[in-house]
């Protein structure tokens, strides 16, 4: 049975590894600074995250908890879990307009609308082209393309 689907605005996909308090402060960051969009949070935090939110993260509506992940914390690691919670979402029904890759430390200071979010993107998408190699379209960090890791 096919699961039933959700669908917002914007889906957040935050990897968690700061202090539970910060986490917390993020997310209702992001609610208040998200007022006009339907959003989604999708956080995939470490044992001791996952243990520390258990119940605070109840009191909110639109959050969605993976792992918890032993993963090291670097780079690919963090690229990895943004993956896992968009396979979560894939696999769970969870769809948006944008999922949009995050920070459990990154704050909002203005209200952001999906207006503004279509605007950026319109006007951002372009073709780089790359020398020796074939055009990526969309692609704003060349080097990424060589990392066949990915």
């Amino acid at each position: 049975m096919a699961a039933p689907v959700k669908i917002y605005d914007i889906i957040y996909s935050i990897s968690c590894h700061e202090s539970p308090q910060a986490m917390l402060d993020t997310i209702r960051n992001f609610n208040y600074f998200n007022r006009s969009s339907r959003i989604c949070i999708v956080i995939n935090p470490n044992a001791l995250m996952h243990t520390a939110l258990m119940e605070p993260i109840k009191t909110f509506q639109n959050i969605y908890m993976l792992g918890p992940t032993e993963k090291v914390w670097g780079t690919y690691s963090i690229y990895e879990a943004h993956v896992d919670c968009f396979n979560f979402c894939r696999n769970y029904g969870i769809m948006g307009k944008y999922f949009i890759l995050m920070a459990s430390n990154c704050y909002f200071h203005k209200e952001i609308t999906l207006e503004q979010i279509d605007h950026i993107v319109d006007h951002t998408h372009r073709v780089i082209p790359i020398p020796d190699a074939h055009p990526k379209e969309g692609w704003h960090w060349p080097h990424w393309l060589t990392n066949e890791g990915v």
